[in-house]
Formats: C-alpha cells, structure tokens, sequence
C-alpha cells in the first residue's frame, strides 16, 4: 500500500467509512491528499483481503450528498456519491456526529478540483440494504 503514496505528499484527513459496493457494505477508510483520494476497504467472506483504489480528484465528474435510510436499523445513513471512472458510495450513521462533516469537507474539495455541480442535498440513491461483509 506505501506504493499509493509519494514523499511529497501533503497531508489531508482521514475518516473510516463504509462503502457501498454490488449490493454490500463493505468496510474500509479514505484519506483524502491534496490531489486525490485513497479508498482502502476489506472484501471477502472469509478471508478479508484489503483492496485499494486511486481516485484522482481531476477524474471526479460529479458528486452528491445526501441521506439513505437503513433497512437493518431504525437509523438514517449519512451517503456521499462520488462518479469518478467508476461510482463510489460512501455511508456513515447520521448518530456518528464527525463522519457527516467529513463528508462535507470531502465533497467540498471533490467539487473544487474537478467540474463536478456543487453537492446536492437531494438524497443519495437508495438501493438494497447495506450488509456487511
């Protein structure tokens, strides 16, 4: 995983989250750098192996921000979208009070560096129930 990373990288902030992929939440954590981000998250059933992706900020088409009900808690799920090559889907429980704000400082800087619209605060697209894996 150091390959990921440069000397001179500026430092950004962390945040775990969980992301949302083929129908299952996965778990995992970002960190945002100055002119990309790195998803890290665990896949597999039995044997978790990490799995990591690049998401230069320049490749960032849009971005959204929103809200998405739980279907296995009586919760809200706090959701950030990404389209980058590929969509992202990051989630977090509204009661976590610092994710949210991450999200925000996320998408804001998502936005600044590409062409993206602003956030919107339409809901993320709601989809099959986050299970983890």
């Amino acid at each position: 995983m150091l390959q990921l990373f440069e000397f001179d990288d500026e430092p950004g902030f962390f945040s775990p989250v969980i992301y949302q992929q083929d129908g299952h939440a996965r778990p995992g954590a970002f960190l945002a750098l100055r002119d990309r981000t790195v998803f890290v998250w665990l896949k597999g059933r039995i044997t978790r192996r990490p799995q990591t992706a690049v998401v230069p900020f320049k490749d960032v088409v849009s971005v959204q921000r929103g809200e998405r009900p739980s279907q296995e808690r009586d919760e809200t799920l706090q959701c950030l979208e990404i389209l980058a090559g590929e969509p992202w889907t990051l989630l977090a429980p509204s009661a976590d009070f610092t994710r949210p704000h991450v999200f925000d400082k996320l998408a804001e800087w998502l936005g600044r560096s590409s062409s993206s619209p602003p956030p919107s605060p339409e809901r993320c697209g709601v989809s099959m129930a986050p299970r983890l894996l």
